[in-house]
């Protein structure tokens, strides 16, 4: 069994290469306009890396966090299974509607 990234043929995909340094996962915290110390810098595990981020981040933005690691999963899944992968503009705005679209639900009811 092969533990290269399927995205972009890195050596070794860990949990923290795949929602973090895989090239395309890379482009959507860019998008997302996510603090470059976040980006760029070396984490070990995974945890630091999102502890980093909860210590940054606001509520909202934190929200806003979860639900691109969420789309940035599902993306990566359909294009393993399915052959089909989407660009992180679309990934990062289709994680932001929905995200606002949660906020609105949740502020009706």
């Amino acid at each position: 069994m092969s533990l290269a990234c399927l995205r972009c043929g890195a050596e070794k995909e860990t949990l923290l290469h795949a929602i973090k340094d895989c090239l395309l996962a890379h482009a959507i915290l860019a998008c997302g306009g996510l603090d470059d110390r976040l980006i760029s810098n070396d984490f070990v595990h995974c945890i630091g890396w999102l502890e980093a981020v909860m210590i940054l981040l606001d509520k909202k933005a934190m929200e806003d966090f979860i639900t691109f690691l969420w789309n940035s999963w599902n993306n990566m899944n359909n294009f393993i299974f399915r052959g089909k992968e989407e660009e992180a503009r679309v990934i990062w705005e289709r994680a932001l509607t929905l995200s606002n679209d949660f906020g609105l639900h949740n502020i009706n009811h």
